[in-house]
């Protein structure tokens, strides 16, 4: 997870498991999705995956990035996140973001170069 958080890489995970996987967890790519800002799809069929497929690829083309260097005084490593985005026609937008980053001064001079 820390890897996740220190990079800004977006993650979209599949889970396909076997019913009587014991070390099947779902709990797990919810997680790296979330935090990265990706989606978690689970289909129940091998027939659902090509569409989940489709759905993804849709997703990254169509996405905007949106950035902002942080204050560095705050002193914290973890930082969380919260974007909000609405339409002045009231079309319904949807908005996927990480959650959670890690900053330090040194990642801000990494992303200078």
């Amino acid at each position: 997870m820390h890897d996740v958080l220190e990079s800004i890489v977006t993650i979209y995970t599949i889970g396909i498991f076997d019913e009587n996987d014991p070390e099947a967890n779902p709990g797990v790519l919810k997680q790296l999705a979330q935090v990265s800002g990706g989606g978690s799809y689970f289909p129940k069929t091998l027939e659902e995956v090509v569409p989940i497929c489709r759905q993804i690829a849709k997703d990254v083309r169509t996405r905007y990035t949106v950035g902002y260097i942080p204050d560095s005084s705050n002193g914290k490593p973890e930082r969380q996140i919260k974007v909000v985005a609405s339409s002045p026609e009231g079309q319904k937008l949807n908005v996927r973001t990480r959650t959670r980053y890690l900053f330090t001064p040194d990642s801000l001079e990494a992303d200078k170069k």
